[in-house]
C-alpha cells in the first residue's frame, strides 16, 4: 500500500508473506520459475566443438562444466573447469566462437 510509512510497509509485508494470499503467491511464483528452467546437454567432440539442437529463441545463461579430463589417468576431479556466460538465441544456428574455460578453484 502506498499510503503507509516505510516502517508500516515492512510490517504489512511481514504479515502478508505469511498470510494465505502471500503463501499462495509465493507458491505460484516458484512454480512459474521452475517451469522456466530448461537444461540442455551436449557431448564435446575431440576437436572441442559441441552442438545443442532444438533450443528455442530466447536469452539463456550458458553454463559449461567439465567433470573429468580427456586423459582420465592423469587427473580426476569433479568440476575441474567451468564458465558461465549469457547467450542470445535469435537465429537457427549460433556460433559462440572460442570459449576459454577457467580452472576450478
Amino acid at each position: 500500500p502506498d499510503d503507509l510509512s516505510e516502517a508500516e510497509k515492512k510490517l504489512w509485508l511481514k504479515d502478508w508473506v505469511s498470510s494465505e494470499a502471500g503463501l499462495a503467491f509465493e507458491k505460484q511464483r516458484n512454480e512459474r520459475f521452475q517451469l522456466s528452467i530448461q537444461n540442455y546437454g551436449a557431448r564435446i567432440s575431440k576437436d572441442g566443438s559441441f552442438q545443442i539442437d532444438a533450443v528455442p529463441r530466447g536469452l539463456y545463461k550458458l553454463s559449461i562444466q567439465l567433470d573429468e579430463r580427456p586423459q582420465k589417468d592423469t587427473f580426476q576431479s569433479a568440476n575441474w573447469a567451468s564458465i558461465e556466460m549469457p547467450v542470445e538465441i535469435a537465429e537457427r544456428e549460433v556460433n559462440l566462437g572460442r570459449i576459454v574455460l577457467e580452472p576450478a578453484q
